[in-house]
């Protein structure tokens, strides 16, 4: 979950994380299949229509598949984290990313974290941002909602 990861499948168990680390990496060298996937990335996800039901079962057909092919005992353990990100709430297609705005500035109401992006929404709309660069800085929060800056690529449209 510290990942951001809103479904996962359990493959296997093992005692060792040397050999965890084998299987990983005959697991990622599969094409299509990516070890490590980037907050930029995750965010463009993040604002896409997402089914667990579709994800899981396509992890467990994945699994079933890696299973065979490295002779392991599948274990097969499917997980749906979505319940515990946006207390159960979901996102809108229209949510946006803030994580390139400079200064980095987001306002709303905290509504969830998931991996290292905050969302937070206002009476309009949901807004998100890494917060992976803010490490290290001091940040400053306040107990008033002030408008948000336009999320980079998106105009805001003017009659006149």
């Amino acid at each position: 979950m510290e990942q951001g990861s809103r479904v996962a499948y359990i493959l296997v168990h093992r005692n060792s994380a040397y050999d965890a680390r084998a299987i990983e990496a005959a697991i990622s060298a599969t094409d299509g299949i990516s070890e490590v996937v980037h907050s930029k990335t995750k965010r463009a996800l993040l604002a896409m229509a997402f089914d667990p039901n579709v994800a899981l079962s396509r992890l467990r057909e994945l699994g079933e598949s890696f299973a065979n092919r490295l002779s392991l005992p599948m274990l097969g353990e499917c997980i749906d984290f979505t319940q515990n990100y946006l207390g159960g709430g979901s996102l809108e297609p229209s949510i946006a990313d803030l994580t390139a705005v400079s200064p980095l500035r987001i306002s709303g109401r905290g509504i969830g974290i998931i991996g290292t992006v905050l969302i937070v929404a206002t009476e309009s709309r949901q807004y998100m941002a890494s917060l992976s660069d803010t490490l290290g800085y001091v940040i400053n929060v306040f107990n008033r909602i002030e408008p948000n800056p336009c999320a980079p690529g998106q105009a805001q449209m003017r009659l006149f």
